[in-house]
């Protein structure tokens, strides 16, 4: 490379250009789909262990188990905090 280039590349990446914006938009999108994946792969299995466990159940029980698995791993972002809020006051009565 000759110094013109590496000059052009260096004003490229300066914190206010677009192209810059740009690709930490893009890590951060990356990062945020990162973490929803690891987090619904480690739920995913750890419903399933639980689902397991289950004995007697039914054809229809053990698919509606196994939708509710599937609808819980896609929307946890939503359905963890409301668990934790209700299991919270479950606590607190019982207190």
């Amino acid at each position: 490379m000759n110094s013109q280039n590496t000059s052009d590349i260096s004003q490229n990446l300066k914190s206010d250009s677009p192209v810059f914006i740009y690709i930490l938009g893009l890590a951060m999108n990356l990062l945020l789909v990162s973490l929803y994946a690891l987090v619904s792969l480690y739920l995913l299995v750890a419903w399933l262990q639980f689902f397991k466990q289950g004995k007697g159940m039914t054809l229809q029980q053990k698919f509606l188990s196994l939708l509710t698995i599937g609808i819980a791993t896609l929307f946890w972002p939503l359905i963890l905090p409301v668990a934790y809020v209700s299991l919270l006051n479950a606590t607190v009565s019982q207190s």
